[in-house]
C-alpha cells in the first residue's frame, strides 16, 4: 500500500479492487462511515474488515460523495496521492507521478512535533491548494508511522470548494 497508485489497467490493480469488494462489502461499509470521517473511524473500519488502514481509506474515497484526498509521504515528499471523484472534479488532486512535491509548509503534516492528528485540524485550503479561495479551510488529519518511516495525510474539503487554477484567456478561446 506504500506504492498504491498502480496503473488502473494492471492485473494487480484489478485484483486489488476485486479483493476490496470481497473484504469490505460496500453496503455494510457505508453504514460504518455515515458519520464525519476521521482517522479513528478509518482505523475502526480497518480492524473490522481485517484490511490495511490505507485500504480502508481508499475504499472510503472510492465510495464517498465527500471531497477528500489521501496523500502518502516518504522522506518529506509526496509518494502518491488519491482523490475521491468529487474532489478530483473540483480540482483537488495532486500529480505525483510527473513531479516531486515536498510537504507543504504550514501544514499539520509538516509539523514534526505532531505525530498523530486523528480528528483533524482546520487549516487554510491555500496551504494544500494554492488556487483555493482565501478564507476556505480543509480538515487535515495526519498519521506518522515509525515502522514505514512515512506519513499519511487525509484532507477533507468543504462540499462547496473548487480549487481549480483560474482560467487564462487563451483557455477560453
Amino acid at each position: 500500500m506504500l506504492d498504491w497508485p498502480m496503473e488502473d489497467e494492471s492485473m494487480e490493480a484489478k485484483a486489488d479492487e476485486f479483493a476490496s469488494y470481497l473484504l469490505i462489502p460496500l453496503n455494510n461499509y457505508r453504514q460504518q462511515v455515515n458519520a464525519a470521517v476521521d482517522l479513528d473511524l478509518m482505523g475502526h473500519c480497518a480492524e473490522r474488515y481485517g484490511v490495511l488502514f490505507t485500504a480502508a481509506i481508499l475504499k472510503w474515497l472510492s465510495s464517498t460523495d465527500e471531497k477528500a484526498v489521501v496523500i502518502m509521504f516518504t522522506d518529506g515528499y509526496m509518494n502518491w496521492a488519491w482523490s475521491s471523484k468529487p474532489a478530483a472534479k473540483a480540482g483537488a488532486f495532486v500529480r505525483t507521478r510527473s513531479q516531486t512535491i515536498p510537504i507543504p509548509r504550514g501544514s499539520v503534516t509538516a509539523n514534526q512535533s505532531i505525530q498523530i492528528e486523528r480528528h483533524g485540524v482546520d487549516v487554510p485550503a491555500t496551504i494544500w491548494f494554492p488556487h483555493a479561495e482565501p478564507g476556505w479551510v480543509v480538515r487535515e488529519m495526519k498519521l506518522y508511522s515509525d515502522h514505514y518511516e512515512s506519513v499519511i495525510t487525509l484532507l477533507v474539503l468543504p462540499r462547496y470548494a473548487a480549487v481549480w487554477p483560474p482560467r487564462l484567456l487563451s483557455d477560453e478561446a
